[in-house]
């Protein structure tokens, strides 16, 4: 990732603006994962949207560009905003 990026990102998370959601698989995530994200597997994200904070933007990865969690957990995240 672009540092810039990360700076903003870690800013916004800062602020209450941003939550950060790690939606790969509970063992990744104790593995390893960026500092002040939430685990919530994608298995679980659909049952746990109504338990997020509204006021913030939503900001979900997984394992890379070519992964295709974080598409369907961004695609989850927007039915619950619309």
């Amino acid at each position: 990732m672009d540092g810039l990026f990360l700076i903003e990102l870690k800013n916004r998370m800062d602020n209450g603006e941003v939550l950060l959601l790690d939606v790969r698989p509970k063992e990744e995530y104790d593995e390893e994962h960026i500092p002040g994200a939430i685990s919530i597997p994608i298995e679980e994200l659909k049952e746990k949207l109504v338990s997020l904070p509204s006021n913030c933007d939503a900001v979900a990865y997984c394992r890379g560009p070519y992964c295709l969690i974080s598409v369907e957990a961004i695609e989850l995240l927007t039915t619950k905003g619309g």
